[in-house]
């Protein structure tokens, strides 16, 4: 999904046109799917028919005719526009004609008792459609269940239609205007969001090689062991919360390993005298310390007429 464009996409249309003849498949054929919006749809040649039959503008003249011109104005709006004009009197009018009825013969049935209740707030703008999934398969479902009815009622290609589906339309609860600006607004939150972590994660991977290559620490010998072993406790404890390679804890793939906890011994035997005797072996302690920001890596994740 991409953010409305109000000065050259997002633009007032008519609602008597039968806009959604028009077909905009994936330009890209190996990236279509197998849904009628990239011509492969269940029913794709019934759909073909039925589409080309529909008038530019205004109601159809049967009733199959008006329950397919609503089904596909709803399916329109969704893969076109995200949803953000009002399709409620269009999906209000196939649930009155019962399209969305259980049917012997529909292999859709499991779906049915949901589509109404995902697709409804949408159409009035209770929510905004951002690449939700739910509402994506609801409208492919209602579109296959649609043709499955027209097939089990022919006789409704002969049957005069004297109802226009808009007449059944519910108040939106957000016009067309703000569910547009909110989109535009998560778009660019997300945008801000993936800009700051790539920048983030560069940082970290850069520090990480720093720490990685600063090569093997130098052995200090005579009266500077017991400093020279408190400053190799350090590096080594350091290196250990960064998760260089080679060290107790780090991790492999670079990532940020977390506060290890752990304490390091520096390995070297340090003399002092206390009152006169000789003390134990002088250990220095570095405990892992820093902000364990691992959490934050897996939070990365968008039409007009």
């Amino acid at each position: 999904m991409v953010p409305h464009d109000f000065e050259h996409n997002a633009v007032h249309i008519s609602v008597w046109r039968n806009v959604q003849k028009q077909r905009k498949p994936n330009p890209d054929p190996s990236l279509r799917r197998d849904i009628y919006w990239d011509l492969r749809g269940r029913h794709q040649t019934e759909y073909d028919l039925r589409l080309d039959a529909l008038p530019d503008e205004g109601v159809a003249d049967t009733v199959a005719g008006e329950i397919f011109r609503a089904a596909t104005k709803i399916y329109y709006d969704c893969f076109n526009n995200a949803m953000v004009n009002n399709t409620s009197g269009a999906l209000n009018y196939l649930a009155r004609l019962s399209v969305l009825s259980p049917s012997k013969h529909s292999a859709i049935d499991a779906t049915l008792a949901g589509i109404f209740e995902t697709i409804h707030p949408y159409c009035i703008g209770a929510r905004i459609h951002y690449g939700e999934m739910d509402v994506l398969y609801a409208v492919e479902a209602l579109l296959d269940r649609t043709l499955d009815f027209l097939r089990e009622h022919p006789h409704l290609d002969n049957t005069d239609n004297s109802l226009d589906y808009h007449t059944l339309r519910d108040q939106d609860e957000r016009p067309c205007m703000e569910r547009c600006a909110i989109r535009n607004r998560l778009a660019r939150d997300i945008d801000a969001e993936q800009a700051r972590w790539a920048k983030e994660v560069e940082g970290r991977q850069q520090k990480q090689q720093k720490s990685g290559g600063s090569g093997k620490k130098k052995k200090s010998g005579g009266s500077g062991k017991k400093k020279g072993g408190v400053k190799g406790a350090k590096k080594k404890a350091q290196d250990h919360r960064l998760g260089s390679p080679g060290t107790k804890g780090g991790s492999p793939s670079g990532v940020w390993s977390g506060p290890s906890g752990e304490k390091e011994n520096n390995g070297k035997k340090q003399k002092r005298r206390v009152r006169g005797k000789k003390s134990g072996h002088g250990k220095a302690k570095q405990q892992g310390g820093g902000t364990d920001l691992s959490a934050k890596f897996c939070k990365l994740g968008l039409g007009g007429n």
